[in-house]
Parts: C-alpha cells; structure tokens; sequence
C-alpha cells in the first residue's frame, strides 16, 4: 500500500493507494515528526474512567516499507 500525510498550516489530508480517507481541519503548534513502529500492547480507557492495559499474543512479525520521503509542501 501507499500512505500519504500532507500536514499544511491549517489542514491535515490523509491518503491510502490514492483514495482520500481523511481531511481534518488541524492547528499547528509545533513541527510534524516521524514515527513507525509495530507492538502488540493495547490501552482502554471506558467511559466510567476506568484504565486497562495489557498485550496480545502474536507469532512472528515484521514490519517493512520500501521508502519514507518527507518534503516540504
């Protein structure tokens, strides 16, 4: 697959093999950075505030991507 994120000033559009999935008008207070990671930890937070933490059990995994590019719009 092919993820886009164009981050302006004043919005945010997300992109997947070329198919919008996501506009939000957005605030900037602070430079966009970069993360990809994979995990199998999980939070829940119900709505009587109660917390829940915890992990899943996987079998092996990988997580690959052919290339990151980052510019200026």
């Amino acid at each position: 697959h092919t993820y886009v994120l164009e981050w302006r000033k004043d919005m945010a559009t997300f992109w997947v093999d070329g198919k919008l999935v996501l506009k939000k008008r957005v605030s900037i207070t602070r430079p966009l950075a970069f993360i990809a990671w994979i995990d199998n930890a999980y939070a829940i937070a119900t709505p009587r505030g109660e917390l829940k933490f915890g992990a899943v059990e996987t079998g092996a995994q990988w997580f690959e991507m052919d290339s990151v590019k980052i510019e200026p719009l």
